[in-house]
């Protein structure tokens, strides 16, 4: 599993459409780090899974812990808040930073949270296996079903989870109509955190449209893999609808030499 190193970071007086100087390791952003030990090879790690959860490791835990901190000064009086995490392309790795943020966030006594997979284009493994047709997402947003009644509990106290039903054929008018907002209300008034896993920004149009919606958005980014440029077009498409970015996650940054040495520095 990899682990977050740091955590969104103010980006006092960056230009977000700055070109980073060369040898920058993520876009003209906040630059949060979420490295893999130097020995995990990128395939290492498996997808949580939310119906059967493993324990946080404790370095990953202080890192998630650090993440929570930064994301609290971001929105300091944004209570409750909706929070969406998207990557730019398929296999950044957002659903693994998100689901585990998910499962830290319901380790405090004092949160509910919830999770929702707004990606209705993936049929891949998801860490919250999907609904029978017209008890996910889609079913909500197609007015089948209350979100009240299929929004449901995971053996993660006070952790709750919204399915999604695999990939829906039409993703982009059911994420952008009139359901969707009507569902974040709810969800924020009965919980104080609720977080999005959502689509890749460039994979699908609606993601920048319910960025917009949101109360912040943090981008997951897969370090030594996705191209710059790659980040800075969805970056881009996601200030076209005004969405509140509050800052990257680099995934499974990786360093020459062992971590303990960096801490150090």
């Amino acid at each position: 599993m990899s682990k977050i190193f740091d955590a969104l970071q103010k980006a006092a007086g960056e230009d977000p459409g700055k070109e980073p100087e060369a040898g920058a390791p993520a876009p003209a952003s906040p630059e949060p780090e979420m490295p893999a030990p130097p020995h995990e090879s990128p395939a290492d790690a498996p997808l949580p899974d939310l119906e059967h959860p493993s324990p946080l490791e404790e370095t990953f835990a202080r890192e998630l812990a650090t993440l929570r901190a930064s994301l609290d000064r971001r929105l300091p009086t944004t209570t409750p808040r909706t929070i969406l995490f998207t990557g730019s392309v398929p296999g950044e790795g957002c659903s693994t930073v998100v689901s585990r943020y998910a499962q830290f966030l319901a380790e405090d006594p004092a949160l509910t949270v919830a999770l929702v997979d707004a990606d209705l284009r993936n049929q891949d493994a998801r860490p919250i296996p999907p609904a029978a047709a017209g008890r996910g997402l889609a079913g909500v947003l197609a007015g089948t079903t209350p979100w009240s009644q299929v929004i449901h509990a995971t053996p993660v106290p006070r952790l709750h989870v919204l399915p999604s039903e695999g990939s829906a054929a039409e993703a982009y008018r059911l994420l952008t109509g009139d359901r969707m907002p009507a569902v974040l209300e709810g969800m924020r008034r009965r919980f104080p955190v609720t977080l999005i896993d959502a689509a890749p920004v460039l994979a699908a149009p609606e993601t920048a449209v319910l960025a917009g919606k949101v109360d912040g958005v943090v981008l997951v980014v897969r370090a030594s893999r996705t191209k710059r440029q790659v980040v800075k077009k969805a970056m881009e498409q996601l200030h076209q609808y005004a969405a509140p970015v509050l800052g990257v996650v680099m995934n499974r940054q990786r360093f020459a030499i062992p971590e303990f040495l960096y801490r150090r520095l």
